[in-house]
């Protein structure tokens, strides 16, 4: 009883970290919409800051009567330049980042799918395992129950009764490892044909 306790426990486990991950991978999305969108109004403001000197650049070179307030226009303009220089390269960088982020996004989506497969799969194989001890278990129980009846002249029927009964149970426990060994192997078979 023990044991199924902690197998149940330890699925359990198993699943609240599948859950987490999801969870995790949901915040992770969120994450990546932020870093798009601050890039986006980065890219969006420098370009705003660049046509901003322009428009003074502009205004200064036609209003400029000293040579200084030419050169100041001149500075003007190569801040200008450099302000819409590096708009452009946020952009082309906003543009990379979504190429690489859904990438990464498509593989934690097979990742999680991973998970899980391999999740079902060891779970299955944790089923068929705890059915082989149940039966070993049981056989060793018949043995002791045999053995001690056979001491007694005649047989005791109350241990005879109840070697029948673990039998029965032996049968139905069979039947039970047979339809998880049929679980596991399709849960196999599913894997191998969803990841080839």
């Amino acid at each position: 009883m023990k044991t199924h306790e902690a197998q149940g426990k330890k699925r359990w486990k198993v699943v609240k970290e599948a859950d987490d991950e999801y969870n995790d991978r949901e915040w992770e999305d969120v994450e990546a919409e932020a870093l798009i969108k601050a890039q986006q109004d980065m890219g969006e403001t420098m370009g705003a800051l660049g046509l901003a000197f322009i428009k003074l650049t502009k205004f200064e070179t036609e209003e400029a009567l000293y040579d200084s307030q030419r050169i100041r226009a001149a500075d003007s303009k190569l801040i200008a330049t450099a302000a819409v220089k590096a708009s452009r390269a946020c952009r082309d960088l906003n543009t990379q980042s979504v190429k690489y982020l859904d990438t990464l996004h498509e593989h934690l989506g097979i990742m999680l799918s991973v998970h899980t497969a391999f999740f079902d799969r060891s779970s299955a194989l944790l089923t068929v395992q705890t059915l082989m001890s149940d039966l070993a278990s049981l056989q060793s129980r018949i043995e002791k129950l045999e053995a001690a009846a056979s001491k007694i002249f005649g047989g005791d029927r109350a241990r005879l009764r109840k070697v029948e009964e673990l039998r029965e149970t032996i049968r139905a426990t069979e039947d039970a490892k047979c339809c998880a060994l049929r679980e596991y192997e399709r849960i196999k078979v599913t894997i191998l044909h969803a990841f080839n």
